[in-house]
């Protein structure tokens, strides 16, 4: 699986690469790919992927998702493969670092402004006006799925010093429990206001509200969605 290229590759020659690389990772002849392409549908053949990794041949969009899918990992990974290929030449004539494009890809970062692989502190962390109105949308998201995911844990963990102060022997434990159980009912309802704020920062700039689980429903109604 290790690549490592001196020339920076185009992203059409590296999807071609890493397919073919980790179908050989997976034991799976073309056939067999194309045979787990479409039982979810899609269309790719034998021969359409011998082209793929032989010789380039252009791939779609859609065609590009199904090969991930299939091979099961990340469609990133195929294109943007951080830790096989130094660099990629994702523009023409502007080789970047592996990671840094893939971070730009996924919205953690803008595009790196030199094409040198050596991260220059100030040269790449100036503001971007453009990319930080594209990339909202992402971080809010991110950060939803984060508070949801820490709100649970917070939760989880003042019920178990509930129940440990239900079946306490001494009024010491029972208090000592009781204690941890507020400081975490204490990050319940930290997590709850971030969770409203971030929600009404999606509905100002017309985002979708993602779902959410049954026991925190009560958080729309409270801001009026």
């Amino acid at each position: 699986m290790e690549q490592h290229h001196d020339v920076p590759q185009r992203p059409s020659q590296v999807l071609a690469q890493q397919v073919r690389a980790w179908r050989d990772r997976r034991g799976l002849s073309a056939q067999q790919l194309a045979d787990r392409i479409a039982a979810s549908g899609g269309k790719l053949d034998r021969q359409a992927i011998s082209k793929i990794e032989v010789s380039g041949r252009g791939v779609r969009l859609e065609e590009w998702l199904q090969l991930a899918y299939a091979l099961g990992v990340p469609p990133l990974t195929l294109v943007f493969p951080a830790g096989r290929e130094q660099t990629i030449e994702v523009l023409p004539g502007q080789p970047v670092d592996t990671w840094r494009a893939a971070k730009w890809f996924t919205g953690e970062a803008p595009f790196p402004r030199h094409d040198s692989s050596v991260y220059v502190v100030g040269e790449d962390d100036r503001p971007d006006p453009e990319f930080e109105e594209g990339v909202a949308s992402l971080r809010l998201l991110r950060d939803h799925d984060r508070y949801v995911e820490l709100r649970l844990e917070a939760t989880t963990a003042a019920l178990v010093e509930h129940l440990g102060a239900d079946a306490a022997q001494t009024d010491s434990e029972r208090e000592s429990h009781l204690a941890e159980a507020r400081t975490h009912d204490y990050y319940v309802r930290g997590w709850d206001d971030r969770i409203r704020q971030v929600r009404l920062s999606m509905r100002r700039i017309g985002l979708g509200l993602p779902p959410l689980p049954h026991f925190l429903r009560h958080l729309d109604a409270e801001v009026g969605t």
